[in-house]
């Protein structure tokens, strides 16, 4: 890790900020960032039948299509430099306020 990256930062915060200190010298991060590389992967590790249960869609894939497309309409976008000594993960949804944000997806034969 870079030396240069404060020690009483988490560790997913030294990682991030190594990333982009690595991208600065065109180094790539050691693990996979994209959706793509990661489900590969996921192939090269999983048995077969297991990767084949998380990964397949059914009859023509016309709802992953469409997931996949709606999901690349939003982008994550890094705000540097910015105070961050008071922060909040809290979120207002539907009029209430939620100390967290509220992640739900089917899966599998839930």
């Amino acid at each position: 890790m870079n030396t240069n990256i404060p020690s009483q930062l988490s560790g997913a915060m030294q990682y991030q900020l190594q990333v982009y200190f690595n991208g600065t010298q065109n180094i790539k991060p050691q693990r996979p960032v994209s959706f793509e590389v990661l489900e590969q992967k996921a192939s090269e590790v999983m048995n077969p039948e297991a990767f084949g249960y998380i990964a397949g869609s059914a009859d023509a894939e016309t709802t992953t299509c469409n997931n996949k497309k709606a999901f690349n309409y939003w982008q994550i976008v890094s705000r540097m430099m910015r105070d961050v000594s008071q922060r909040s993960i809290a979120i207002k949804l539907f009029g209430m306020q939620l100390p967290t944000p509220v992640l739900l997806a089917p899966v599998g034969v839930l």
